[in-house]
């Protein structure tokens, strides 16, 4: 503040330090106020309020001090690590068996079954030996008329084999027998071969990365500013005291 005669005059300067892309700007801004009341007679009744343009231009309101920052770049060490990295591999032609569900489709087969044939009574031939014996005949003559008449004579017939029909039981028994069946169409669990052409497969290696120097940006403090502090919406307004 400089006291100028009977009058006053306030001042305020406030700077500002701006950093972008095309470098550092220093921005500087200065306030002033018309002159003060005269003192004179009217010395004792001063006006405590101010002016709306003062307020505009922070006079008289609480200031905080602002740091700014800069990004810069920083050179710094990276240890040795050991991490993962993917990298393709050629797979060549390979066969492998697989299991496949298959469709089947309807057929007729042949197959061999063991039936049960019930027991029957069947008339068979048989060779039997019949005895030598004396057997009586009715033979045929005929008479000097030409008349036929039969008469009995006694006859011996020696041993022989004939042949005669004869009733034999077949007992029930298994037998094998030949049958024609249907398949119905199904599905069947099949081993097949199949051929995987060659092709590129992506694995997980873990290499070991060695210790370098690297370089990142990092905030830096580069000075600061004052700023007007802003009223806090939430907390009331006090009334002024005359």
């Amino acid at each position: 503040m400089l006291g100028l005669g009977a009058g006053q005059l306030d001042a305020q300067v406030s700077v500002r330090v701006n950093k972008d892309n095309k470098g550092k700007s220093v921005e500087v801004k200065v306030g002033e106020s018309g002159r003060g009341k005269s003192q004179g007679r009217d010395e004792g009744r001063r006006d405590h309020g101010r002016s709306d343009d003062q307020r505009d231009r922070g006079i008289g309101q609480e200031r905080v001090w602002v740091v700014d920052y800069e990004m810069v770049e920083e050179r710094y060490f990276q240890l040795g690590h050991w991490t993962t990295v993917e990298k393709q591999v050629w797979v060549p032609d390979q066969h492998v068996k697989t299991i496949e569900r298959v469709w089947v489709p309807e057929k007729h087969v042949k197959v061999i079954e063991r039936v049960w044939i019930p027991g029957r009574t069947e008339m068979v031939e048989e060779t039997v030996y019949v005895a030598g014996q004396h057997v009586t005949r009715r033979v045929a003559r005929r008479d000097c008329h030409g008349r036929i008449y039969y008469t009995n004579e006694c006859v011996w017939v020696p041993a022989h084999y004939e042949k005669k029909m004869v009733e034999k039981c077949i007992p029930g028994r298994y037998e094998d027998r030949e049958v024609c069946k249907v398949v119905p169409g199904h599905y069947v669990d099949k081993e097949v071969c199949k051929v995987i052409p060659g092709h590129y497969k992506t694995v997980c290696e873990k290499v070991f990365v060695e210790g370098c120097y690297k370089t990142r940006m990092v905030k830096r403090e580069c000075g600061g500013h004052w700023e007007v502090k802003k009223p806090d919406p939430c907390k009331p307004c006090q009334p002024c005291k005359n």
